[in-house]
């Protein structure tokens, strides 16, 4: 169990994320059965558990984002970074044979790519100056094959903060592949 230290519940103690997931495998693993308090539990436990789950992220926090975004309060946008990243590791991945939006048919992009595409908008929206938001436009622009404009964002980032250990990360990774 772990202590949530702000935001709503705070001081209050929440179930692990192999019991939170246990629970909701209980009512279908449906986060609209599931409901606010379990899958922010889910989002948290992954979180801290620092577990690779992007099928759970992207699940249980689409849902979060699209019908409780307001009661996320400022949490709301670290769910956003949470499930950007997620998309971009389910991007990679075939799609199951699911229909595309027409914003992803439109760009050619893969669904999870058009929706990292949408939440990586409104946290630029939110934070333009951020060094962090403009790591996740290179991760997505890698996602996207778009390996030059990745490599631009990330020497942008290390011009202004050349110990930006992320973004030295990637671009070693980058000039490796």
């Amino acid at each position: 169990p772990r202590h949530l230290a702000d935001g709503p519940g705070a001081g209050m103690t929440t179930p692990s994320l192999e019991a939170s997931v246990k629970q909701a495998a209980a009512v279908g693993s449906e986060p609209s059965r599931c409901g606010f308090e379990l899958s922010r539990n889910i989002l948290l436990g992954v979180r801290e558990s620092r577990a690779r789950r992007p099928d759970l992220v992207v699940q249980f926090g689409t849902y979060l984002l699209d019908h409780h975004a307001q009661r996320l309060g400022h949490e709301v946008w670290n769910v956003y970074e949470q499930v950007l990243i997620a998309l971009l590791e389910h991007g990679k991945q075939p799609s199951e044979g699911r229909g595309k939006s027409k914003r992803a048919v439109s760009t050619g992009e893969s669904e999870p790519l058009a929706t990292a595409q949408d939440y990586c908008n409104i946290l630029a929206l939110q934070f333009p100056k951020s060094l962090r938001v403009k790591r996740l436009e290179a991760m997505l622009w890698e996602a996207k094959g778009e390996l030059d404009m990745a490599m631009a964002d990330y020497e942008e980032i290390l011009k202004e903060d050349p110990n930006h250990l992320a973004a030295l990360k990637r671009q070693v990774a980058l000039l490796r592949s």
